[in-house]
Formats: structure tokens, C-alpha cells, sequence
């Protein structure tokens, strides 16, 4: 049995489906085609959307006029990470010198 495009709708979707379809505003075509090509796998997300070194990047960027707590809330890291951060980057700052 092929399923049409005018048949499905968000609704029809199990939860992390719909999800995707309706936050990320996929088109079902494409979700339905994830699904094909990803069935049974595991996707986990990490709580953690940047990379460590794109974050040193945005440290460097905006140390001087962001606070720790500003930076680790638009980073989603911890202000202990970030101020590990800022050490880092002291650090290999200093090494150039």
C-alpha cells in the first residue's frame, strides 16, 4: 500500500515524528523518507548543540563584553566550562607570546 501526501498530517505521526515534522517544519515527504532510511536506529541529541571549539570561538569573540553567566546562557554551557574555556584560551595565548 503507497501512502499519498494528501493523506498524512502531522497528527498521524508517532511523537518524535511529529516533532520534527511541526517544530522543524520538514516536509512529510522528507520524514517519511528519514524514516525509510533510519527505522529502528537510535538518534540521541546531545544537551550540548555547540561545539566545544566553536563556543572558544565565540568566547574569544565576546569575552570582553559578555560576563561568564551571559555567555555560558546563550552557549548552553556551564559557567564552569566556560571559565575553563577562558583559561584555555589564556593559556594558548600565552604560549604565542
Amino acid at each position: 500500500m503507497e501512502l499519498h501526501k494528501e493523506d498524512l498530517s502531522p497528527e498521524n505521526f508517532t511523537s518524535g515524528y511529529r516533532q520534527i515534522v511541526t517544530i522543524a517544519e520538514i516536509p512529510i515527504e522528507v520524514i517519511t523518507e528519514l524514516h525509510n532510511q533510519l527505522a529502528g536506529t537510535s538518534v540521541n541529541f546531545s544537551s550540548k548543540i555547540f561545539k566545544p571549539e566553536f563556543v572558544k570561538s565565540l568566547i574569544k569573540k565576546h569575552r570582553f563584553e559578555l560576563s561568564v553567566n551571559q555567555l555560558a546562557k546563550r552557549t548552553g554551557y556551564s559557567e564552569r566550562s566556560i571559565r575553563r574555556f577562558i583559561y584555555e584560551i589564556n593559556q594558548t595565548e600565552e604560549t604565542k607570546k
